[in-house]
């Protein structure tokens, strides 16, 4: 993202020499600066899609290797749904029963990923009905339960929230660099798409200022 913002800052420049250029007539420093943008634009764009596509690989792989540490055989799913089948039928009602199921199985991954799976449905079947207090349960639970995961996985879900917060932080940076992009124009931009930047830069800098070392 920095080599993004480094052509932003080059093509800047470059428009305010041709702003500053008393021989141009006004119409020629529009066209001038049209050209120039054109020109840089794409650049500017291949950045972006290259910043872009290492988050997404980077989360791809860690929900792939994710997905085989979690792994559990289908037959051995079936057979644990059976025995869970009293707490998983009426799960929707009895909230606090699958968490509580959840707490005492966390061990047994067929369990855990029936459970979990389970609480996930029952989120979206209450869509906020609850003020979002089952969602809360939920994970607060998880992240109680945490340490109990197997050190590997552990280390997968850590690599996935580092990335997740990465990949909010490349967007933010990537909303300055389009607005800053689209302010060179003569016309500028709109005093919304300006405070929308500031919420942007704040977050940028929160992140950048985290991962400072």
């Amino acid at each position: 993202m920095g080599a993004a913002r480094s052509l932003v800052e080059a093509l800047r420049l470059r428009v305010e020499g041709v702003m500053a250029d008393a021989r141009l007539s006004d119409q020629g420093r529009q066209e001038e600066v049209e050209r120039i943008l054109g020109d840089g634009h794409p650049a500017v764009e291949a950045e972006l899609y290259a910043a872009r596509v290492a988050v997404d690989d980077g989360v791809f792989q860690v929900e792939r290797h994710l997905s085989e540490l979690t792994d559990v055989p289908p037959e051995v799913l079936a057979a644990r749904a059976t025995v869970l089948s009293p707490v998983l039928n009426v799960a929707l009602e009895r909230r606090e029963a699958l968490l509580n199921a959840l707490r005492r199985r966390f061990g047994d991954p067929a369990d855990r990923r029936l459970l979990e799976e389970s609480a996930r449905v029952v989120i979206d079947g209450l869509a906020g009905s609850d003020g979002g207090q089952f969602e809360y349960d939920f994970n607060a639970l998880q992240e109680e339960l945490s340490a109990q995961r197997p050190p590997e996985e552990r280390q997968a879900l850590s690599d996935r929230d580092e990335l997740s917060e990465l990949a909010s932080y490349l967007e933010c940076a990537e909303r300055v660099v389009r607005i800053d992009l689209d302010a060179l124009r003569i016309e500028g931009v709109s005093d919304g798409l300006l405070i929308a930047r500031e919420r942007a830069v704040a977050a940028v800098n929160r992140y950048e200022s985290l991962h400072a070392s």
